[in-house]
């Protein structure tokens, strides 16, 4: 009896120290705090690779090597955050659109992956409309070499219109992570 009492304390007290590390989830370093809504990425593949690549249960949006692409956000208040075609124009001539379901709620975070280049670079314009003369919305230019990490100070569709990015990769430029989470007041 004292043999079984002794190894329940004992595999109690393991699992309530072991409890809180598997349970955490920390940001990456420069991240918002609050909780992760949706993260997707945002990759470039060689030209007429596409026809093999997938969307990856809506987490991921392709574009040319070294081509400029277009991601349309549109509010959907019916249904969660979502990618619903993931090539964007360099590939099949139409821009890659996502689907989010709150206003002005989204804290955007983007992180630069791959290797450290000077090529590695990636230019987001934030658009209300599809002619990127001005970023209205806000712009970040990302490198591996310099800031490859950036948190928009605006939150998505804070004014409460559709978004377009203009996302224009460098030559070495290969994979990016963006993440949105939910906006703290």
């Amino acid at each position: 009896m004292k043999r079984f009492l002794l190894l329940t304390v004992v595999v109690l007290a393991v699992a309530l120290v072991a409890l809180p590390f598997g349970t955490a989830q920390a940001n990456p370093p420069g991240a918002p705090s609050g909780k992760l809504a949706f993260k997707f990425n945002y990759i470039a593949v060689p030209p007429d690779t596409h026809q093999s690549v997938g969307c990856g249960d809506g987490h991921r949006v392709f574009t040319e090597r070294g081509a400029a692409g277009v991601i349309v956000w549109t509010l959907d208040a019916t249904s969660p955050i979502h990618v619903d075609d993931c090539l964007t124009n360099s590939i099949d001539g139409d821009p890659a659109t996502i689907f989010a379901d709150l206003v002005g709620t989204y804290t955007i975070w983007v992180r630069i992956h791959g290797p450290n280049k000077p090529g590695n670079t990636l230019d987001i314009c934030r658009s209300i409309d599809a002619d990127f003369t001005v970023c209205e919305i806000g712009s970040v230019n990302l490198s591996r070499t310099g800031q490859d990490r950036f948190r928009f100070p605006k939150t998505l569709f804070e004014d409460g219109n559709p978004e377009f990015w203009l996302l224009d990769p460098g030559t070495d430029f290969r994979i990016a992570e963006i993440r949105l989470y939910l906006a703290t007041n």
